[in-house]
């Protein structure tokens, strides 16, 4: 199966997508394709091999015993394929909900063999977002960029061959941020803009407090190097302030102090996040604990 795909795809309460997604897959890849499906403890539409709605497909089912997240499925996931699934070249990651398109992983296919990298991402050629998430979105990756001096436009969506996916695996924060611990890894990689799709069915069950809270993960997995940056700029707004304070600029003392503390707040808001994914992530330190039953298609 050495010229065959494994796609991995994280699901919760989505089935109709998911049904979609598998035909879509099956329909362009047929016997190339060994499809595995997260699911992340759906309760009202629990995946299974029947439901799907795609005789020939094959692949398998990993139900979870608890809802982890995507993060920390898609990373139960990969530790299943690298242990369990030897005998294929290379895994794809892609959501099920329609906006990571199954024709485009031939796009991202070609560039991993043409570029000899080890993972290649997708980037959004074009975002149909609202104005104020573009925003957002602009401030976040110029923030992002500022306090680890990484450049990060890209999501879950990437194709990883076995060299890949051992180095991408060595990342013990992998279940915090996949896209971050791709830049922290050391496994070589490119980026592939590619046209997003449209949802097969509802709408995001990202809010924007999901969202945040997503982003500020992704300073997680850099929280030595962010606190290295941090420091420094401690140490220069505190010689600003002392210098404000004793030329009597209470503008400028003004400024150094609340630049000071919005730094500190930051970084501490960070560091509370990232103990409490530890406490969450220790709880199932065996992936027995927490994956109920494997199922094949």
């Amino acid at each position: 199966m050495r010229n065959s795909i494994v796609v991995l795809t994280p699901v919760y309460e989505d089935l109709d997508s998911l049904k979609i997604l598998a035909n879509k897959l099956y329909e362009e890849y047929q016997k190339q394709l060994y499809l595995v499906v997260v699911d992340d403890c759906s309760k009202k539409h629990p995946i299974s091999k029947e439901n799907l709605g795609v005789s020939n497909l094959k692949g398998e089912i990993i139900t979870l015993r608890k809802n982890v997240g995507h993060q920390i499925a898609i990373a139960i996931g990969l530790n299943h394929i690298n242990k369990n699934l030897k005998e294929f070249s290379e895994v794809v990651i892609m959501d099920s909900d329609g906006e990571d398109r199954p024709d485009s992983i031939k796009d991202l296919k070609s560039t991993l063999n043409e570029k000899k990298t080890d993972i290649v991402v997708s980037s959004r050629k074009s975002r149909q977002n609202s104005l104020y998430f573009k925003i957002l979105y602009s401030l976040y990756k110029i923030l992002f960029s500022y306090l680890t001096g990484h450049r990060i436009n890209f999501g879950n969506f990437m194709i990883l061959n076995r060299n890949g996916l051992s180095k991408f695996l060595e990342i013990k924060d992998i279940y915090i941020h996949i896209a971050a611990s791709v830049l922290i890894s050391k496994a070589t990689y490119n980026v592939k803009p590619i046209d997003r799709g449209s949802r097969y069915r509802g709408e995001s069950k990202m809010n924007l407090y999901n969202l945040i809270n997503h982003a500020i993960r992704s300073f997680a997995v850099f929280d030595k190097i962010v606190f290295k940056r941090i420091l420094i700029i401690i140490v220069v707004s505190s010689l600003f302030l002392i210098g404000s304070t004793y030329f009597s600029r209470p503008d400028l003392i003004f400024i150094s102090s609340f630049f000071l503390l919005i730094h500190l707040i930051f970084y501490k808001y960070i560091i509370i996040q990232k103990k409490r994914l530890y406490v969450f992530h220790s709880t199932f330190s065996s992936l027995s604990t927490i994956i109920g039953k494997i199922s094949k298609i």
